[in-house]
């Protein structure tokens, strides 16, 4: 029994052992919203406003779609109702349902909107970052790090692609 216990506590202490070894080491994973090397016409998306703003964007887009067919739905009971009175009714109840469900999602994005401008998001990058991948490519890095994650040089706080001077090589 006590062997059993004694080989027990020398299993646990040599895995508790090499606990450290691996805990030492560290783990970098990449962004799979952020290539690297970033591609000429991509946008990076490396900060959580900036998916939140995507993510927002392209629901946007769903959903002024699914207006626009509420919309031609709405035309076309109205067109082919003739003199059936229920049927002008139902055109007419799906225009008001598809100008509510739009003004509901405007004001959905507007309110997004506000808490990001009360949050205090940043309304521009920290700085430009010029990539060297056989092609010099300009992109707006979030500081000085960030651009050494692309491999790139940092061209310095406040500056934007379109005002780095000199131009990236």
């Amino acid at each position: 029994m006590k062997n059993k216990a004694a080989i027990f506590l020398l299993s646990s202490a040599a895995f508790l052992g090499m606990a450290t070894v691996a805990a030492a080491a560290t783990i970098t994973l990449p962004n799979p919203l952020c290539p690297n090397p970033l591609p000429a016409n991509a946008t990076c998306i490396d900060s959580f406003p900036l998916l939140i703003t995507t993510i927002i964007n392209f629901l946007m887009a769903i959903i002024a779609s699914l207006a626009v067919l509420m919309f031609v739905w709405a035309g076309i009971l109205l067109l082919t109702a003739g003199a059936d009175p229920a049927n002008v009714q139902k055109g007419k109840h799906a225009i008001i349902y598809g100008i509510i469900g739009l003004a509901i999602a405007l004001s959905g994005a507007g309110l997004v909107a506000v808490i990001q401008g009360v949050i205090g998001e940043p309304t521009s990058p920290d700085g430009a970052c010029c990539l060297t991948g056989g092609s010099a490519t300009c992109i707006d890095a979030g500081g000085a790090s960030s651009c050494a994650g692309y491999s790139g040089t940092y061209r310095g706080d406040g500056t934007t692609c379109a005002t780095v001077s000199p131009a990236c090589p």
